[in-house]
């Protein structure tokens, strides 16, 4: 795999050398009556007639066609002109595939995966490129303001009645966005109305299989927006809820899938003072509880086990930004501010006992950054920002036997040149100091980026670096159940940072033909984490923690590499019908062997959980107008799981999964009703094949985070959606 890796990695780099042409241009045009700007360079041989076309196709952009991402640079871009490749799913490809939240949304991309990793609470993680979901920075609006706590069950707790778009950038994000985006970022960019709108949603969920007959959901969600008639006052709300029945996969009584009640709510005011200078407010609440085990109809001290997470979560931001389109200058100031509380319980029969815990983390976050627009040398765009984050964990159980309290700051500077010198080249130069309170040293974090582009073809060259911080993480707040016991995890004293570094090289070509659209791509990278984070089962030996537990230490381990090759392709007929195609190729393993699993004779080096290869299919077919359908299958290869139990016997084993095809399907007809107004009933089946793992852990003693393969089970959906 690695020979072969490093075989394409230079195939690649050897067809860039060859395809570019030179081509000497010193005009720079720019267009300032649009809302981002727009580099074109003219040959200077042109005549003025052609060099006037040129600049008439300038002027005038079609911007509906045109999709703008931020992510990759913090300014910006046209998609097709981004220097950092951007995977962009939008309002459209949600609504059309039917999603609920942000774990949902990101599901079927390529290299990503979402996982679930509990049978009790449904905690999930999403993995970019092999590594675990804390190697993934979860943003909003390019804010960091998902905290440790928060993250535990982040991916759900974003619904999509508050996405506009939602942008997955892969490889090392520090270098714009700080620690803990090793593996890259996901940025939730929420809706800003534009026009007065309003939206609806109903929907009914079914799950057969269970034993004691059909568990059903229920979601509901609205969002609306109004906008005053000079367009400087806009306001945005959004609500809703979802609660689900919980599931037994096996018949043993224990639940497979929780029972989860969910309620949110949310606004942003969006006010123009002046030409160019904007305020923006936004606040955001949500309420989520969660419930684990059997005999759910009991008070949950009178089950055999049960495991309860009840969080509460609230925020927002204040943001100041002006725009001075005469000097080609913009800045912005920000304030973000999230809290988070989480009430949690384990625990059931005398056996266990009862194990009450309260944690809370609030998390303030202090940003500003600076954009000034030059043409020197070609055309460049210089970024500075700098950035605070504070950020308080609380977390104690009820009868004391543990506490936690911790503070962590974080101080970042960022430094970044964005650089068109010929209209086929983009270079993209970026750098970060960090400074964290838990680092005796600040840490440099450089970024460089090429973009080459000829006609329809484009090149992206990256080499970008990382770090994190050894902080607590959001999975030491997932109460990790082995044995029936709880499985808490600590640092070790001389816990150092992880640092990484990434290559990536992409190529993708457009090309259109009497209706049709091909966009094939492909891309390979190579992550190496140095002193690599790592976990082992310890014995207890102090008081801090229950006669029983089995406590895990987190410790440095060497080097953890990630590499593989993405192909990617779309196809469009007009607005008929359209296919994706994404299949990724991926080695992933560490320098050392697992502990846990040498002390019972198994040397294992590859990360668990990473499948060698994986993928989707997705289809969408528009034949008339108003009905659509659309479907996606995402293939899973085989992948390595460790089962814990006590050591030295059968309970505790590595398995290797089967493949699983999580086929997906969507019908729905939109009703044009006049007036603007619209109502769309639909009906979605969700893994139709009932491509699920067939060998839970039974029992109150099971292994709970022995689970794997798709999020959810055979499961039907019928729905209405209506608005204006």
């Amino acid at each position: 795999m690695k020979t072969k890796f490093v075989v394409v990695i230079f195939v690649l780099l050897i067809i860039t050398s060859v395809y570019i042409q030179a081509e000497e241009a010193d005009l720079i045009i720019i267009d300032d009556e649009e809302d981002i700007e727009t580099i074109v360079v003219v040959d200077d041989e042109a005549d003025e007639e052609e060099e006037e076309a040129e600049k008439e196709s300038v002027m005038i952009v079609d911007e509906s066609d045109a999709e703008i991402v931020v992510t990759g640079t913090r300014t910006e871009k046209r998609l097709d002109e981004a220097p950092v490749k951007t995977t962009v799913v939008n309002m459209e490809t949600m609504e059309r595939r039917n999603v609920a939240n942000l774990a949902d949304a990101v599901d079927g991309t390529t290299g990503v995966r979402v996982e679930n990793n509990c049978q009790n609470c449904g905690f999930n993680q999403v993995r970019l490129n092999g590594l675990d979901g804390h190697y993934s920075q979860i943003l909003i609006d390019g804010k960091p303001v998902y905290s440790s706590l928060a993250g535990v069950y982040g991916l759900e707790h974003i619904p999509v009645q508050m996405i506009d778009r939602i942008e997955i950038v892969k490889g090392g994000g520090s270098a714009l966005y700080g620690g803990n985006a090793i593996a890259g970022v996901i940025n939730v960019i929420t809706k800003r109305p534009d026009k007065n709108f309003a939206n609806m949603i109903m929907e009914t969920q079914l799950i057969p299989g269970d034993e004691s007959g059909l568990k059903k959901g229920l979601r509901l969600g609205a969002d609306g927006g109004i906008v005053s008639k000079d367009q400087r006052a806009a306001l945005f709300v959004y609500g809703g809820g979802f609660a689900r029945q919980p599931w037994d996969a096996n018949g043993d009584g224990f639940s497979e899938l929780g029972e989860v009640r969910q309620n949110f709510a949310g606004s942003t005011a969006y006010l123009t003072l002046f030409e160019g200078g904007e305020l923006e407010g936004k606040f955001n609440l949500m309420k989520d509880s969660r419930r684990g085990g059997d005999r759910f109809l009991r008070a949950k001290h009178k089950s055999e086990i049960t495991e309860s997470v009840d969080t509460d979560r609230w925020g927002g931001e204040v943001k100041w930004k002006h725009d001075i389109a005469s000097t080609g200058t913009s800045y912005d100031m920000s304030y973000g501010f999230a809290y988070t509380e989480r009430n949690s319980y384990y625990g059931g029969d005398d056996e266990f006992g009862d194990n009450y815990g309260k944690t809370k983390n609030p998390l303030h976050v202090w940003d500003a950054t600076f954009n000034q627009f030059a043409q020197f040398l070609g055309a460049m765009m210089f970024t500075a920002g700098i950035q605070y984050s504070l950020e308080d964990l609380d977390d104690y159980t009820a009868d004391g036997l543990r506490a936690v309290e911790e503070r962590y700051t974080n101080f970042g500077a960022l430094f970044q040149l964005d650089w068109v010198p010929i209209k086929w080249a983009n270079l993209l130069l970026g750098m970060r100091v960090d400074k964290h309170s838990e680092l005796s040293k600040a840490i440099v974090s450089p970024r460089t980026t090429l973009m080459l582009n000829h006609k329809n073809l484009r090149s992206r060259t990256s080499f970008s670096t990382g770090f994190r911080a050894p902080q607590i993480f959001d999975e030491d707040f997932h109460i990790s159940i082995v044995e029936g016991e709880p499985s808490p995890t600590i640092n070790s004293d001389d816990l150092e940072a992880e640092r990484s570094f990434n290559l990536s090289q992409q190529f993708d070509y457009t090309y259109r033909i009497s209706g049709y659209t091909f966009r094939p791509s492909i891309s390979g990278y190579f992550s190496r984490i140095y002193k690599a984070f790592n976990t082992k089962s310890i014995g207890v030996d102090d008081d801090l923690f229950k006669e029983g537990e089995n406590r895990r230490l987190r410790y440095n381990s060497g080097t953890t590499t990630v590499m593989g090759i993405e192909l990617e392709m779309d196809i469009a007929y007009k607005n008929l019908w359209t296919v994706e195609f994404g299949w990724t190729f991926e080695g992933a393993e560490n320098s050392e062997a697992d502990e846990d699993l040498l002390d019972i004779g198994i040397e294992e080096r590859s990360i668990l959980r990473a499948p060698d290869y994986y993928g989707y299919i997705a289809g969408t077919l528009t034949p008339w107008k108003g009905f659509e359908f659309s479907t996606v299958l995402n293939i899973t290869g085989p992948m390595k799981i460790k089962h814990e139990g006590e050591f030295g016997n059968d309970d505790f084993r590595l398995h290797t999964s089967e493949w699983f095809y999580d086929w997906d399907i969507t019908i729905g007809y939109k009703h044009e009703m006049g007036s603007g107004y619209y109502i769309k009933p639909y009906f979605a089946a969700k893994n139709i094949l009932n491509s699920f793992q067939k060998d839970f852990d039974e029992g109150p003693e099971r292994d709970a985070e022995y689970i794997y393969g798709p999020r959810n089970p055979r499961m039907f959906l019928l729905g209405i959606r209506g608005g204006m």
